[in-house]
């Protein structure tokens, strides 16, 4: 497992500008999920079960301000708060809809590169809306350790959100895991939403994956940089390529609809609200989840 979290840190490494330049736009998933949470009145546009724990934001000006807030785990760029702040902003139902420094967001990542990115392109809109964190932090690689991946948070959230993520951890056990600390960090009655990349489930795309993969093994055995056998690989485990770019490779999973459920069902806090697929040409790229603590944190 050690080589498959290598050979994505080391991707990003290497590709954190072109990556971050294909991901300019928000998900439609994305909308999806903020417009089901207002419809039913979840967290950040209601339930009032849900105390209110001091962030860091609150010694803050806008301290009195903050209605919504939020932690973004694997934020990458920050093209979700982006979106968050516009959407709010926009959103004429939610009650503090164009306040300044509404939103307090805590964004966690390994790639300083990309969330820099993301800070420099908002940074006249961040002054104006949203109180922002971020931390530097190697999940991937505290998960493979059994430390807490989200140990510097000292407090919890009413919305914890993860896109593109999942598919980087290798395992199901260390999946499950890393859903179950999420948990501890989300407030009872709070609400996480999550993407689960699903690229295999075409023709077209396990065909692609295999070949790829297939490709990578061989240039990975060339190299002799790292030591990977394809039995060490779990199904729908692959090693997917960059732009044709030779050489460079990263772990992903593809996740079936019944394997979701299950790594929801196993995670005791949760309980599934709705699921939905979206993005992609075929609209059909990502899986997305929304679930409810139903136990909380003490």
């Amino acid at each position: 497992m050690q080589t498959l979290a290598s050979l994505t840190n080391d991707f990003y490494n290497k590709e954190a500008q072109s990556f971050s330049d294909t991901r300019t736009h928000p998900w439609d998933g994305w909308i999806y999920a903020m417009d089901y949470l207002f419809k039913h009145g979840f967290p950040p546009f209601g339930n009032n079960k849900i105390s209110v724990v001091p962030t860091p934001c609150e010694q803050t000006p806008f301290a009195k301000t903050h209605h919504c807030d939020c932690i973004d785990v694997a934020c990458g760029n920050l093209r979700f708060l982006d979106f968050l702040i516009n959407y709010l902003h926009n959103n004429k139902g939610y009650p503090n809809a164009g306040t300044k420094g509404a939103l307090s967001y805590i964004g966690i990542d390994k790639q300083s590169a990309l969330t820099q990115l993301g800070m420099q392109k908002l940074s006249h809109t961040l002054t104006q809306h949203a109180c922002v964190t971020i931390h530097t932090t190697d999940v991937l690689s505290r998960l493979m350790e059994e430390h807490d991946p989200l140990a510097e948070l000292t407090h919890t959230t009413s919305l914890m959100v993860c896109f593109g993520f999942m598919h980087h951890i290798p395992s199901f056990k260390l999946r499950q895991t890393f859903l179950s600390a999420l948990c501890k960090h989300v407030r009872e009655g709070g609400i996480i939403v999550l993407s689960f990349w699903c690229f295999d489930n075409t023709e077209q795309g396990r065909t692609k994956a295999q070949a790829q993969t297939k490709e990578a093994l061989c240039a990975l055995a060339a190299q002799q940089r790292y030591t990977l056998d394809a039995r060490e690989l779990e199904n729908n485990d692959y090693l997917l390529g960059w732009k044709h770019t030779q050489g460079v490779m990263r772990y992903a999973h593809s996740f079936s609809e019944q394997e979701v459920f299950n790594l929801i069902a196993n995670t005791a806090a949760l309980n599934l609200l709705t699921y939905w697929y979206a993005d992609g040409k075929d609209n059909h790229s990502n899986l997305y989840v929304i679930a409810q603590n139903a136990c909380g944190t003490h």
